[in-house]
């Protein structure tokens, strides 16, 4: 009998060629995909709510797939882990009705970019932040107020990477924030779905305002033009984390998401 799986998976990508499986790379789908093996021969492969890009971390990653019997979810999520290496860590297991429906349970996702500044490199932030050298002058109201214009749904064609495949580029962004926290600053993106390099093209953007080569009024004038020559460059990934999915309330697996959105205004 067939049994219908969601994990919570949370990853440090740094030696890993992005979440989508490829023939001759690591990657966290290839991994995971192994891994369920050794328990199931014939489990297909796996897929997961974001195909992150190589070298970004993972929090709660979700990862949907079935086996030809039932599991206990105590032994189910000890053996998969077994075979997975420690860079990979099941965080939850969950029974899915059969007609469970991975992309439209997906109500949104939310990313978390990593900034470090300051005169001198922190080397045990290396793999997980992107280091700005220089000082910054930075007023976070005046920034953030910035940022509002871009929550909403938009044409975000200005932040789409050349090789994206996603059949529109309109997207919404709950939240676009910038907050400053114990390492340095972080980046809060929210939203429904994302294209292709849209977080690292926003946060690179970002950073060119910071540095005062882009204007408030350029920031709005990047999003209308909807093209990608306009917007800054496209920021490295190891400083960006998926932090959290949200699913559909009605199956009962997390907190509904219109509780902790923050208000568009």
């Amino acid at each position: 009998m067939t049994s219908f799986y969601l994990a919570s998976v949370s990853y440090v990508g740094t030696r890993y060629s992005g979440f989508q499986i490829q023939s001759t790379l690591p990657t966290i789908q290839g991994t995971i995909w192994n891994s369920l093996k050794n328990i199931d021969p014939m489990v297909g492969l796996p897929s997961g709510a974001s195909r992150t890009d190589a070298g970004v971390h993972a929090e709660d990653q979700k990862v949907f797939f079935k086996t030809e019997k039932p599991w206990d979810l105590t032994i189910l999520k000890k053996a998969i882990q077994a075979y997975l290496h420690d860079d990979i860590q099941i965080n939850t297991i969950h029974a899915v009705p059969e007609d469970f429906t991975f992309k439209k349970a997906v109500v949104a996702k939310r990313y978390c970019y990593r900034l470090a500044t300051g005169p001198q490199r922190n080397p045990k932030e290396n793999f997980h932040r992107w280091y700005l050298p220089g000082s910054f002058q930075i007023d976070l109201f005046e920034m953030n107020k910035a940022l509002k214009y871009y929550l909403g749904t938009h044409d975000f064609s200005s932040f789409r990477a050349s090789e994206c495949v996603a059949l529109s580029p309109i997207k919404t962004l709950y939240r676009f924030e910038l907050i400053e926290d114990s390492q340095g600053l972080s980046i809060l993106f929210d939203g429904n779905q994302f294209l292709m390099h849209q977080i690292r093209i926003l946060t690179g953007t970002l950073v060119e305002f910071m540095k005062n080569k882009f204007t408030s009024d350029d920031l709005r004038s990047i999003l209308v033009f909807k093209d990608r020559t306009k917007a800054g460059p496209t920021a490295p990934p190891h400083g960006l984390t998926l932090e959290k999915i949200w699913l559909d309330p009605a199956l009962g697996l997390n907190e509904p998401y219109n509780l902790v959105r923050p208000c568009i205004d």
